[in-house]
């Protein structure tokens, strides 16, 4: 677990790293390159975003995970709370809601949002009900 200047939490996988500026506490960006948890500490005022392939995920404070392991689909899973997609060069935006998972081609900002109904958060805890693990992998 690394612990970012304004205490958020980022998992890393293997192979993945993040960077961010020395002025991170004033504009909260990160660039990703692999696969991460994200648990955002909240901000009034401060936005935090992650880039990705052409991309960011602007963060409400929450908890989310995005997966970059095959080029042509970028997965963000969020688990609580809220995001805000942006595809840069479209400048589509999708709100995500807890428990959805978007897929995100960078090739064609192609993107596809659907609802994960087997994840619950309980007692600050995630319960995973006939779930399959290679999503968290």
């Amino acid at each position: 677990m690394y612990l970012l200047p304004d205490s958020s939490k980022v998992w890393m996988q293997p192979g993945s790293s993040i960077r961010f500026a020395e002025d991170f506490k004033k504009h909260r960006n990160v660039w990703l390159k692999g696969n991460s948890l994200f648990e955002v500490h909240k901000n009034m005022g401060r936005k935090f975003r992650v880039y990705i392939d052409k991309a960011f995920i602007e963060v409400k404070g929450t908890c989310f995970l995005i997966k970059q392991n095959n080029p042509s689909a970028n997965e963000i899973t969020l688990f609580n709370g809220s995001i805000e997609f942006n595809v840069e060069s479209t400048q589509h935006k999708i709100e995500m809601k807890p428990l959805q998972e978007l897929v995100y081609n960078p090739a064609d900002a192609g993107t596809q949002l659907r609802q994960i109904e087997n994840i619950e958060w309980q007692n600050g805890r995630y319960n995973f009900t006939q779930f399959n693990l290679e999503h968290l992998t």
